[in-house]
């Protein structure tokens, strides 16, 4: 049974919260920077230049912004393991 004024969730975790943050600011300025090079490189033709919105902007922009999210909950974790121990 929850206590009264409390429905038992809590919301995200500080760590969490943090982690979308920075995966949001690290991630959005790099895959715009993705495509808008992407929008601007163009294939002369016939030479076998690979060209693609999926393997060149959405990849590597999901893998930056998922290694932000990780370092970011990693940083704020231990940032309080350590606080706690004091």
């Amino acid at each position: 049974m929850a206590i009264e004024g409390h429905d038992g969730y809590e919301g995200a975790s500080q760590r969490t919260r943090w982690g979308c943050f920075a995966a949001f600011f690290v991630g959005t300025p790099v895959f715009t920077f993705l495509l808008f090079v992407d929008a601007l490189g163009d294939c002369m033709p016939g030479s076998g230049c690979s060209h693609g919105f999926l393997s060149q902007v959405l990849v590597p922009g999901t893998i930056v912004a998922l290694v932000a999210f990780f370092a970011a909950r990693a940083a704020i974790g231990r940032r309080q393991r350590r606080n706690d121990r004091r």
